[in-house]
């Protein structure tokens, strides 16, 4: 993950072909537990068990693969970013996206 920082604080995270922003005049930045952070690895875990189970149950009744949501614009994404011993997370809006 890389991201950039202006003057205004304004952070951009850049991963996997998307960009996500943090501007610390709208969104919540935290500082997470180590127990906070092995909660949140959990539900990724649990909701990806749950795409894959909707994406199987699809392909077997109607023969496709559905394509991924397409529409992030009104999600909240949250970036948790993990440098040694020191865990963050930043509330951001999902900027761009390249597929």
């Amino acid at each position: 993950m890389i991201y950039k920082k202006n003057k205004e604080g304004v952070l951009i995270f850049n991963m996997d072909n998307q960009s996500f922003r943090y501007n610390p005049a709208r969104h919540i930045k935290k500082t997470l537990s180590e127990s906070e952070f092995e909660k949140i690895k959990d539900l990724l875990d649990l909701e990806h068990q749950e795409y894959l189970k909707s994406v199987k149950k699809i392909m077997k009744t109607k023969g496709f693969k559905p394509p991924t949501p397409i529409n992030h614009t009104l999600l909240k994404v949250f970036i948790v970013y993990k440098i040694g011993n020191k865990i963050e997370s930043y509330e951001t809006d999902w900027a761009y996206s390249k597929h």
